[in-house]
């Protein structure tokens, strides 16, 4: 922590010393004022070593930071403005000194973050480390993973993560929400620690949301939930949780497809909190549906409809066939789509059954409008419901080939029929060279 009294501090053949933006952070510890702290951080200057700074810093740092690199006759190399940058949720793009940079980490201070890293690896680039380059820096930049810094951990459903624990952070948060999250709905896990500057931060960001949970982190110097829910309530409906688990659940009671999730206020509680998420997550959507009264209806109709039918059903039973085999289809290929998708496909693929038995629609149309108007109840977003209703319009065509969403949902659907022991096998419409005479999956 801090630089003076830092482990690190202790390294004798430093090759470049680096100054992030300093804040008032740590004050127990490295002083009450900017001056203070930076006087602390820049314990690290060492004799002759250059000094990287990055582009952000107040006049009351500048001038101590001057100071000491004149005792200690370090040279100084001060990140300039990086320009045109334009982001989205998979990374942001930005022209530093004439070079474009594609950065995998969102928002504009790690724009800033990665023209330090520039600066810094040009220069040891100079001093001799030859496997540092311009192409290597851009690869790394377009690579790099910095977990709990407005994180996507989820995109469907949205769920972030940010330890935004100081004023600093919060104001970075408070950027970010409103660069990336126009028009959402926002639901905050909200822990901190006694020592922070709750008050300020809970001011600044809770009017963003639309709910806040609170929680205790799991620490000593964790702040109570219950007082954390007390003036967080000045702001936005609030609701303490007694444990992070509850937490997760309560933030999404009333989830849409314009609602984003967003842990933050303490590191301590990311790890509680990723676990957690962990099993809410990996079925979300497959379960909403399972709940969902559309749903529900649509297969008690079908169920009905089949009572007698002597041919394969499409009940529950043989949905979950489906899901279960196009699962096994999609790990043995390694085709890299989610259980939630593959089950949430699966559950949805015969619902227009009724409606080929009332109207003489195909199910397959008649299940693209149905799937979509329940992907949609249950909060899915606009472009998951176009992938999953165009898997579910076309899946009873001839689609062998490729490990491709559509592919693996059709094979699954034909491999989950048990044709070998079916009593209705010499009156079934099923050409012979499509009939399953015996176990392929």
């Amino acid at each position: 922590m801090g630089g003076r009294y830092d482990a690190t501090n202790i390294l004798e053949n430093k090759q470049v010393c680096i100054i992030a933006p300093i804040a008032l952070d740590h004050t127990k510890f490295l002083g009450n004022t900017l001056e203070e702290i930076a006087l602390t951080k820049l314990g690290i200057f060492a004799e002759g070593v250059p000094v990287v700074v990055a582009n952000k810093q107040s006049q009351e740092v500048l001038q101590v930071l001057n100071q000491q690199a004149k005792q200690k006759h370090c040279d100084i190399i001060f990140c300039e403005k990086y320009h045109n940058r334009s982001a989205n949720f998979l990374s942001q793009n930005f022209v530093y000194k004439g070079e474009n940079y594609s950065l995998s980490l969102l928002g504009d201070y790690q724009c800033e973050n990665a023209t330090t890293a520039i600066e810094t690896l040009q220069l040891l680039s100079k001093k001799g480390f030859d496997k540092i380059n311009t192409a290597n820096i851009k690869k790394a930049l377009q690579n790099c993973i910095w977990h709990g810094r407005f994180e996507v951990y989820s995109k469907y459903p949205l769920v972030l993560l940010d330890g935004s624990h100081n004023l600093q952070g919060a104001n970075a948060l408070y950027s970010n929400i409103k660069d990336y999250l126009k028009g959402k709905q926002i639901v905050f896990v909200f822990g901190m620690l006694k020592d922070k500057d709750y008050q300020n931060i809970a001011g600044l960001l809770c009017p963003l949301a639309d709910k806040v949970i609170t929680i205790t982190p799991p620490c000593e110097r964790g702040l109570s939930g219950e007082t954390l829910a007390e003036i967080t309530s000045r702001y936005t409906d609030s609701e303490y949780a007694e444990s992070i688990t509850q937490a997760v659940d309560k933030a999404f009671e009333n989830y849409n497809q314009d609602t984003a999730v967003i842990a933050f206020g303490s590191l301590y509680s990311l790890n509680d909190i990723r676990n957690a998420l962990k099993k809410r997550l990996k079925f979300f959507y497959t379960n909403r549906i399972l709940n969902n009264a559309t749903f529900n209806s649509l297969l008690k109709e079908i169920n009905s409809l089949e009572k007698d039918r002597i041919f394969c059903h499409h009940d529950m039973e043989h949905l979950m066939s489906v899901a279960r085999i196009a699962q096994i289809i999609n790990l043995k290929e390694n085709a890299g789509f989610s259980a939630d998708l593959i089950y949430s496909i699966a559950l949805l693929h015969d619902i227009g059954r009724g409606r080929q038995y009332t109207e003489n629609i195909r199910h397959e149309t008649a299940g693209k409008q149905l799937a979509g108007k329940i992907a949609k109840e249950v909060g899915m977003p606009e472009d998951y419901i176009s992938l999953i209703t165009k898997v579910i319009a076309n899946h009873n065509h001839d689609n062998k080939q490729g490990n491709n969403l559509l592919s693996i949902i059709s094979r699954a659907d034909k491999l989950s029929r048990n044709c070998f022991c079916c009593k209705a096998r010499n009156q079934c419409n099923w050409k012979s060279e499509d009939l399953n005479l015996d176990i392929k999956i």
